[in-house]
Order: structure tokens, then C-alpha cells, then sequence
């Protein structure tokens, strides 16, 4: 038998997230909104009063573009705010490369050099330099795994709860609207099996 969903994997689960995320975006963009009109209405106000008082309705209000809510912005926002913790594993990665192509610079230098004009304190270098390569590749071996999990699983998250979205929102669709109606049907040339009964 197959083990149980985690709760977070589930498509109820994400999909509360989801609608909590979306609308937490509306929110922010109606005060932007609410902001920007009330910006219009003190300037028109001004205005008005030098003008021998205009009406209101005589400057449009032009809305900035953060008064409309956009699922790209949300997205965003929730993935750089729930995964935060990747960014420092990832810099130390990036770190390990550079240190790991030094070292290995580092090592064929020692592998070069005459063994006659080294010392006994030289020659161990050879040994740093071929742990500190195995080290810092290591590094790099347990932040690759770990950091693509992380953000995979989160992208699977994302897609599971716009799945779950777009399902919930086909089944709150008017009885009226049908697959029928949307959808071009092949055999009527571009027109829907509904209206060719009805023609």
C-alpha cells in the first residue's frame, strides 16, 4: 500500500495557501489603489481651489501599475519569503567551486614542482590542497541535493494548488457553461457542437 500524503502536498492544503496568497495580493493592491486615489483626490482638491473650483470628476484618476493584483508578483514574493533559508546554501556552493578550482590549481602545482627543491613542510601542502578539494566538493555535493529538493518540492506545491485553483473554479462555473460551449468542435469547422444544433 502507498503511504499517506503529507498534509502540506495535499491539493486542499495548497490550494488554502493559494487562495490565502492570492488574496493577500488583492489586499495589497486595492491600498495601493485606495492610496493613489486619495493622492489624485488632494492634488485635484489643490487644483480646484486655484482653478475656481473644478469638479472632482474633471482629472482622471490614473492608477499606478502595483493597483492591480498580479499572481506573478504574488508567487514571487511567497517563494523568496518562504525559501530564504536556500539563498545561504547556495552562496556557500558558490563558494566551494571557487575554492575547490584553487585548490585543485594548488595540487597539480605541488604535483609539479621538483621533489628535490621541496622541503618536508612543502610537500604536506600537497595533502591540504587534495583534502581541502575533497572538502569543499563534498560541500558542493550536499548543497546541490538539498537545495534542488527544497525548491522543486515548492515548485510542485505551486503547480498542485493552480491545478486545485483552476478544478475549484470549473466547478463553481454556471451549469449553463459547458465543455460544449468552450471548446471548438473539429467536425463544425471551428464553431461549437451546440450552436451547429441550434443553426
Amino acid at each position: 500500500d502507498l503511504p499517506n500524503v503529507l498534509d502540506q502536498d495535499t491539493s486542499e492544503e495548497n490550494l488554502r495557501k493559494f487562495q490565502e496568497l492570492w488574496q493577500a495580493e488583492k489586499d495589497r493592491a486595492a491600498k495601493v489603489a485606495e492610496r493613489a486615489k486619495a493622492k489624485a483626490a488632494a492634488a485635484a482638491s489643490g487644483s480646484n481651489g486655484d482653478k475656481g473650483g473644478r469638479g472632482k470628476g474633471d482629472i482622471p484618476v490614473v492608477l499606478p501599475k502595483g493597483a492591480y493584483p498580479s499572481l506573478h508578483r504574488a508567487i514571487i514574493t511567497d517563494f523568496f519569503s518562504t525559501m530564504w533559508f536556500v539563498q545561504p546554501f547556495m552562496c556557500a556552493s558558490s563558494a566551494a567551486k571557487l575554492v575547490q578550482a584553487l585548490a585543485l590549481g594548488y595540487l597539480l602545482q605541488s604535483f609539479e614542482a621538483d621533489a628535490e627543491d621541496l622541503d618536508e613542510k612543502a610537500k604536506g601542502k600537497g595533502y591540504l590542497w587534495a583534502g581541502i578539494l575533497v572538502l569543499s566538493g563534498f560541500v558542493v555535493l550536499m548543497e546541490h541535493h538539498h537545495v534542488f529538493f527544497w525548491t522543486w518540492r515548492k515548485g510542485m506545491q505551486y503547480r498542485i494548488a493552480s491545478i486545485a485553483a483552476i478544478y475549484d473554479k470549473s466547478l463553481r462555473l454556471k451549469s449553463t457553461s459547458t465543455t460544449d460551449q468552450l471548446l471548438p468542435s473539429s467536425s463544425t469547422g471551428g464553431k461549437s457542437s451546440t450552436t451547429s444544433a441550434t443553426a
